[in-house]
């Protein structure tokens, strides 16, 4: 007869092995973090509104694996997020974005507030990315939110799945 000590340690050794083998299958994710360096190279995130100014580095964070807990893990996509402060009114801004958005191949995807929000583009090979356009956002390294005119341009990029 087996303690009940020993089938809870066979139990959990048998849980750390199952999380160890289910990793990230091999080759996906955004190996050489291709798709990352794609959308942060998109012409969107070239240029600021006039009178505006980053309130911190551009932040490009690369594909995460998260780790399966109860259920499968998954990526997370990597993402590219811009955070500014404009002089000018939150329709000026979105305007510019929109019209850059736009020359840049995304398409308008919905309207916040009748203002143009969220934008989607297919990048060659059938990669699909996501832009979303808000303000008022948090302010960097603190957990308030910004006064009028701070401003957020953030896109995401699927990644690739096996």
């Amino acid at each position: 007869m087996h303690s009940a000590k020993g089938v809870l340690a066979s139990v959990v050794f048998a849980g750390l092995l199952l999380g160890r083998c289910n990793g990230p299958p091999a080759g996906s994710g955004d190996p050489g973090n291709v798709r990352l360096h794609m959308l942060r190279a998109d012409p969107v995130f070239s240029e600021l509104p006039p009178q505006s100014h980053l309130l911190q580095p551009i932040k490009s964070e690369p594909a995460k694996w998260q780790a399966p807990i109860f259920e499968g893990g998954g990526w997370n996509s990597p993402d590219v997020q811009m955070i500014f402060h404009s002089n000018l009114s939150v329709a000026q801004v979105a305007a510019f974005y929109n019209a850059r958005a736009q020359a840049a191949g995304w398409h308008l995807d919905q309207l916040t507030n009748g203002m143009p929000g969220s934008w989607s583009k297919d990048y060659p090979g059938k990669i699909s990315a996501d832009l979303l356009f808000s303000y008022g956002t948090s302010v960097p390294g603190s957990d308030t939110y910004g006064p009028n005119g701070t401003y957020e341009l953030a896109g995401n990029i699927s990644p690739k799945w096996g």
